[in-house]
């Protein structure tokens, strides 16, 4: 009838099981794979600290980086602090500069999910096209964006995105523009394309990308193989990175499907 609710003596403590059900079967099956808060051991000692031990976390702590070109950890003079960090604690490329997690993520079975704070910097800028980025790929290509062995998304300072595809480019969808020294929410997904599974194995490879918790696009992608999870990062201007995590993305469980059921079954119990 309208204006009736489910809500009564009798059934809310099924509900509030159901809720529980659901909330542990959403989060069965993730693992936290890498964390880095890129907090600096000590200010104004820049490019010597992007593989200091300590900042870490994930089963895969003891991770370093492979970098190249103008990477920092420690500078105070050109990135504002990151909601919660503090000046210096960021981590900072610029003309070139470029660093990949040192580790194959093709050996996971699960989709995986990429977070970080990006921040495209006001000093020395292209315009409003200046871009942030994030690339998987092989060894030889990433993180550089535009390779034939690698996918990349770089999210734009006018709220434009680009994607790229071993190689060839094209325009993505868009979100509210951040403008110059806003740090920002990314994150990209990768999975097959049912979107269930690896994203390095045989049933195609898809990237999800998102901005302050939007999906802004999807993209299939040439498949992903082994010896092709390596993620990294690349700036042709100056910008900002912090709390990067790379987690695998549960597959939906046989408790998830069970929490259906049981809802269908207290509508059903309702209605008579």
């Amino acid at each position: 009838m309208p204006g009736t609710s489910l809500m009564t003596a009798s059934t809310k403590p099924f509900l509030l099981a159901l809720a529980l059900l659901a909330g542990a079967a959403s989060s069965s099956n993730a693992v936290v794979l890498f964390t880095d808060n890129f907090d600096a051991t000590s200010n104004q000692t820049p490019n010597d600290q992007i593989n200091n031990p300590g900042r870490q976390g994930g089963s895969l702590a003891t991770l370093g980086y492979l970098q190249a070109n103008n990477v920092q950890i420690g500078n105070t003079a050109t990135l504002p602090p990151s909601p919660g960090s503090g000046l210096g604690d960021e981590f900072l490329a610029a003309f070139g500069g470029t660093a990949y997690v040192n580790y194959d993520f093709s050996t996971q079975t699960l989709p995986l999910e990429i977070s970080f704070l990006g921040l495209i910097s006001s000093i020395a800028n292209t315009g409003p096209t200046s871009w942030v980025s994030v690339t998987v790929g092989d060894a030889t290509g990433v993180p550089f964006v535009n390779g034939g062995n690698v996918s990349s998304v770089l999210f734009r300072a006018n709220g434009g995105t680009e994607v790229w595809n071993h190689g060839a480019n094209a325009p993505g969808g868009t979100y509210t523009a951040p403008g110059f020294d806003v740090w920002t929410d990314y994150k990209i997904i990768l999975s097959d394309t049912a979107g269930t599974g690896s994203a390095f194995g045989s049933g195609g490879s898809r990237m999800d990308y998102y901005a302050n918790g939007v999906l802004l696009g999807t993209l299939n992608i040439t498949q992903l193989t082994a010896g092709q999870g390596y993620i990294g990062f690349a700036a042709d201007r100056i910008v900002g990175y912090d709390n990067l995590s790379i987690a695998t993305v549960p597959e939906p469980s046989a408790a998830l499907v069970g929490v259906s059921g049981l809802a269908g079954l207290l509508l059903l119990r309702r209605r008579r």
